[in-house]
């Protein structure tokens, strides 16, 4: 599913007539890779450390697209609101907080490079605007989708430990009773054997 992405990216810059390998399809197999990276930690139940690699690597990638495309108006700068809303699914409101002043940040770097003339506003056509869109949302709901099923997952196995827990402290209750219960009937039937014994050496 990594894969689909640049290749779909590489489809189209051949048919554009551009390079197929400039700057833009580096910085998207380096952010496949930090994502496959980032997979990785997940599967072994570092969810946290996950999260900060995944806002990290959209976060460098949006700033990306943004300076090296449309700026402002372009889907690099549109796409923070989705790493907006990952930094706060997944690691809370200060990460969404940070996400949100680095989105303000770099709103007004673009608009000062687009006042001096360091960012020319092309605009795409119509098609290629919708499909960049498109791909945009898609790869959004991908992320969230899979965000949220971990997030489910680790829900699900928190409930699963509470429960053997409560269990746990069942059966330990039930084992800690019993033994007061034993020890109980230990000292009670040494406490009779004690009175038999000096029963039996008094009448000695």
């Amino acid at each position: 599913a990594a894969i689909g992405p640049f290749i779909l990216v590489m489809i189209t810059r051949v048919r554009r007539g551009a390079s197929p390998l400039d700057a833009s399809v580096w910085m998207l197999m380096v952010i496949i890779a930090v994502l496959l990276i980032a997979w990785a930690f997940l599967k072994t139940g570092a969810v946290k450390r996950a999260g900060y690699i995944t806002i990290g690597a959209l976060c460098l990638g949006s700033t990306f697209l943004a300076f090296s495309a449309n700026g402002l108006r372009g889907v690099g700068f549109i796409s923070y609101f989705v790493v907006l809303l990952l930094a706060g699914l997944l690691l809370g409101s200060g990460a969404a907080t940070m996400v949100a002043s680095l989105a303000i940040l770099t709103g007004f770097g673009l608009a000062y490079a687009e006042s001096v003339g360091l960012i020319l506003l092309i605009p795409d056509p119509p098609f290629i605007a919708a499909g960049k869109l498109a791909f945009l949302f898609f790869m959004s709901a991908i992320i969230i989708r899979s965000t949220i099923n971990s997030l489910q997952k680790a829900l699900g196995t928190a409930e699963e430990n509470a429960r053997k827990l409560v269990s746990s402290n069942l059966e330990l209750t039930q084992l800690r009773d019993d033994l007061e219960v034993r020890i109980q009937e230990r000292t009670a039937s040494l406490e009779r054997r004690a009175a038999q014994l000096q029963a039996d050496s008094s009448m000695a």
